[in-house]
């Protein structure tokens, strides 16, 4: 058991450094490097979407007569609202996942933490997912005239269905190596 521990161990401490012989640019990145750079990424690309929504969806909705002046600003505002909260949350959990320090923690403090973390994502999404729905419903009522819209937006929803249940198991499969590399038993 005890020289599971210590292997186990091993593997998460030194698993940054590339071995002799292996492919690569000498730089090799752990579960939790890559975890955080992947919440680091969705944090700035949702800011991003925070500032050039105006221009996305006034863009989008600004020539519909059928719909009043305050739902489009509704829309608006519920849009920059929804990309505002999902780069809130990343970054919270950019920082908490760059926390944990695998040399200087207890394995056990390491799995609690990453535990956490894991759970809260899915949380997150849980609660990010609604609103989208939401988002995307209310911007299908207002562009409910034109078939061709509606078109458009079933494509862009399937197509970022897609992207994001492919984001969430990139998500949970470094929280799996995580896992992998730090269990006990």
């Amino acid at each position: 058991m005890e020289e599971n521990v210590k292997v186990c161990w091993k593997r998460t401490r030194f698993s940054n450094i590339l071995e002799p012989g292996t492919p690569g640019d000498g730089k090799r990145r752990t579960a939790l490097e890559r975890l955080a750079a992947q919440y680091q990424r969705f944090s700035r690309l949702a800011l991003v979407l925070a500032m050039t929504m105006p221009m996305w969806v006034w863009g989008a909705v600004r020539g519909l007569e059928n719909v009043p002046l305050w739902g489009k600003v509704a829309l608006l505002w519920y849009g920059i609202l929804y990309c505002l909260t999902a780069a809130a949350m990343d970054g919270w959990l950019y920082r908490g996942i760059r926390r944990i320090d695998v040399a200087e923690m207890p394995v056990a403090e390491v799995c609690r933490m990453a535990y956490f973390y894991r759970k809260r994502h899915l949380q997150f999404v849980a609660v990010l997912v609604p609103m989208a729905v939401v988002f995307v419903g209310a911007f299908v009522w207002m562009v409910s005239d034109s078939v061709y819209t509606l078109y458009g937006v079933a494509t862009g929803a399937v197509i970022g269905l897609a992207l994001g249940l492919r984001a969430l198991r990139n998500f949970m499969h470094e929280y799996r190596q995580l896992g992998e590399h730090t269990e006990l038993s």
